[in-house]
């Protein structure tokens, strides 16, 4: 775990640096702020069936084998969504045995079998991770940037979309802590039967670039 800290530190020390020369926005971090709007689907439809990274089946809709799944779309190189592992890998022990599955789902077309296990275990990840290189699953749940997060449940309906916590007020500028805590929040609310309010936040960190694939 340690590690893993160290590793996420250095992540977000190293792009920083690079923002103050002004590389990082050219390279591939984006403020989600700067994404067109897209029309945001309340469905997941049809239901998302795809094996993980280790062959296991995962459904995302109506009809999958869990009260609640928590798609979470990530890089292997985005330092926000890096810097989220640990946060994720807390909330997914925590709401194991809920009726909960989190999900992780690479953004990066050209993300191969062998790069994503190798982040996965750089970033100690044990959630179920997908391969979406043509954004399929990007565009089914209407996420746009990485770290972004998408409540859906058991009937294939979205009832969160956004931020994990606001930890970032925007690329670059983060508190030391964060005081809200949305993904978490819309959880509970959702397990419990109750209204999640907001349903919909700003997620930030990079951009998933949809107008690259088909």
């Amino acid at each position: 775990m340690i590690q893993t800290e160290a590793r996420v530190l250095a992540d977000v020390v190293r792009e920083l640096a690079k923002l103050s020369v002004g590389v990082a926005v050219a390279a591939c971090v984006t403020l989600s702020h700067a994404a067109e709007p897209l029309a945001k689907p309340t469905t997941v439809t049809p239901t998302i069936e795809a094996n993980d990274l280790y062959g296991v089946a995962v459904s995302i809709g109506k009809g999958q084998r869990t009260k609640l799944t928590v798609v979470i779309f990530i890089t292997t190189d985005c330092p926000i969504a890096n810097s989220y592992h640990p946060t994720i890998e807390k909330l997914r022990r925590d709401y194991a045995g809920q009726d909960c599955q989190i999900v992780l789902v690479h953004e990066q077309p050209g993300t191969t079998t062998e790069a994503a296990l190798t982040h996965a275990k750089d970033y100690a990840i044990a959630a179920p991770i997908l391969l979406d290189k043509d954004h399929a699953i990007a565009r089914s749940v209407g996420a746009t940037v990485t770290p972004e997060a998408v409540v859906v449940d058991g009937q294939g309906m979205i009832r969160y979309r956004g931020r994990i916590d606001d930890r970032y007020a925007t690329f670059g500028k983060k508190r030391p802590q964060a005081t809200r805590h949305d993904l978490q929040d819309a959880m509970v609310a959702a397990l419990q039967g109750k209204q999640i309010t907001p349903t919909e936040t700003k997620a930030v960190g990079c951009l998933i670039r949809l107008e690259s694939s088909p």
